[in-house]
């Protein structure tokens, strides 16, 4: 085998797991140590699904993890509310907690919460705005 490539996750976020697989460049090729690699690689809860690939140079193959990554809450932020505890309520009603695994389920149930928020505070023709996810990676 020639090399191992990864897609998808920014490389810096897996390190130094690449050089600690078990399937490593310049090696035979062993499925077994394929697969434990893919499971590592999923145990990092930095990719959402993963397809191995393999690209054929001559007698060598390169073998590529390509990854969806996966998405994780950052900041929640309510802005245009002129009333700080009001801020709070809404903020708190999210349920969200910056770190965890983003999900359209989440996101769906937070708006609705924060129009129950509004509403109990009296605010019945509320709008809410949602910013576009960054994909960014987060700063450690």
């Amino acid at each position: 085998m020639e090399d191992v490539q990864f897609t998808g996750v920014v490389r810096t976020e897996l390190e130094p797991l690449p050089t600690q697989l078990e399937l490593q460049p310049r090696t035979p090729l062993d499925t077994t140590k394929v697969r434990n690699s893919l499971r590592r690689l999923y145990a990092t809860g930095l990719y959402k699904s993963i397809v191995v690939e393999g690209i054929r140079h001559g007698d060598q193959v390169v073998i590529i993890f390509n990854g969806t990554p996966s998405l994780f809450l950052g900041r929640i932020l309510i802005t245009g509310v002129k009333d700080d505890r009001l801020t709070n309520m809404l903020q708190q009603s999210t349920r969200l907690t910056p770190g965890t695994l983003f999900s359209d389920n989440k996101l769906s149930r937070a708006d609705e919460l924060l129009q129950q928020t509004l509403q109990d505070n009296g605010y019945y023709k509320g709008n809410i705005f949602k910013a576009q996810p960054s994909t960014r990676p987060i700063p450690k």
